[in-house]
């Protein structure tokens, strides 16, 4: 399927700019009138970008690596400047929390200042543990989440396609937000695409340093919710259909130990204290139990159908793996990316009708699915612009 490579970068810029929305209605000088700003907002800036593109200014821009990793200093200092003094999420928090009681031997888990239960994984502080010696670690790792994109990715996607997606996230006004209040959003986010798409660099061309990047990114992501540990043995199954048995389940087998380790003993040293389990309860009340039926029904489906081709998979072998095979990443990502756009967009819903737009937590969603909806769109196009040329001649796409 070929669309216009153009659709592209347009299609990317407008959707991060009207996740921009919730700015509109809590600041100060815009929250009397929002709709009006906001809209206004995303006309200009829209003109702006299609000027800018017709006349290649974004593509001398996106080209030039000198100004890129310029403004991402720039970036970077910004966060570090407003950090220690904003006000936002207490995700920060609880690292500091998990943090400050492991150092005096205590039990991970406790409230924070607001009294609210901490849904931040263990195998959260891989990434993290720099906090115990800089307090504002947090200030920084929306820039790490950009440069392990960059780095990381660039050896499939076209260098310049990455920095125009890093920019267009930069001068957003929720990653802004989020930034500021120091998310753990931006590295879960990134975290599951790299790990993802590096073990199967391994499973294919068994590179040991694909190995250690996915093991380290997996584990990370499985961890930081407990909600995510659902993935793992859908991951594996995929995974299993088109590569060497051993091999997936020798990697499968430790993640799973690790990850499950990392999650169970705090659980089962005090299960009334373990907080990331509210997270659970809090997801119920976004979907409620209608939505939630089909979830199950869906993930269960999922399983029953991997788990009978394993079954039959000699039967089946020759058909299933062509399939796999050829959308084997997708197929990862749209499982990740699918249950969470059901949640922002029934956590709208929810807003719309209660008139708070302005505390749509669900919006901040968008940044843990960001970087897979880049992947999975990106399949639908076919072109050297956007991705690199050495990964698009393995690209099957018919």
């Amino acid at each position: 399927m070929r669309l216009s490579n153009n659709i592209f970068f347009y299609f990317f810029f407008i959707l991060t700019q009207l996740m921009s929305v919730r700015f509109f209605y809590n600041f100060s000088l815009t929250k009397n009138n929002p709709e009006f700003y906001f809209l206004l907002y995303v006309v200009l800036s829209a003109v702006f970008f299609l000027i800018s593109y017709h006349y290649d200014l974004i593509k001398k821009i996106t080209e030039n690596r000198n100004i890129f990793f310029i403004i991402l200093v720039i970036f970077t200092a910004y966060i570090f400047h407003k950090y220690p003094n904003s006000i936002g999420t207490e995700r920060d928090d609880c690292y500091r929390i998990i943090i400050d009681n492991f150092y005096n031997f205590n039990f991970p888990y406790s409230k924070t200042e607001l009294g609210d239960p901490c849904s931040t994984g263990l195998s959260g502080l891989i990434l993290y543990f720099p906090v115990l010696f800089f307090k504002n670690y947090f200030a920084l790792t929306t820039t790490i989440s950009f440069l392990m994109f960059y780095f990381l990715l660039k050896k499939y996607f076209n260098k310049s396609t990455l920095i125009f997606l890093i920019y267009i996230q930069l001068f957003n006004l929720l990653h802004l937000e989020e930034s500021i209040a120091g998310s753990d959003f931006f590295l879960i986010s990134i975290s599951y695409l790299i790990g993802i798409i590096y073990l199967n660099d391994y499973f294919e061309n068994k590179k040991l340093t694909s190995f250690f990047i996915a093991f380290l990114m997996l584990y990370f992501f499985y961890g930081s919710r407990i909600v995510f540990i659902f993935l793992l043995p859908v991951n594996y199954i995929i995974f299993k259909c088109i590569y060497n048995f051993k091999k997936v389940n020798k990697f499968f087998i430790f993640q799973f130990i690790f990850t499950v380790s990392t999650i169970l003993i705090p659980l089962l040293i005090d299960p009334i204290n373990y907080h990331p389990a509210h997270i659970i309860l809090k997801g119920y009340n976004i979907i409620g139990f209608n939505i939630l039926i089909y979830f199950i029904l869906f993930f269960g489906s999922i399983l029953f159908i991997n788990i009978y081709f394993l079954i039959t998979y000699k039967k089946y072998k020759n058909s299933l793996s062509n399939f796999v095979k050829k959308y084997n990443i997708f197929l990862h990502l749209i499982i990740f990316v699918l249950p969470l756009l059901i949640i922002i967009i029934k956590s709208l819903i929810n807003r719309i009708n209660t008139d708070l737009i302005e505390n749509w937590e669900g919006l901040s969603y968008m940044i843990l699915i960001y970087p897979s909806f880049i992947f999975i769109i990106s399949f639908f196009f076919k072109n050297k612009k956007i991705w690199n040329k050495d990964f698009l001649l393995k690209i099957n796409f018919k």
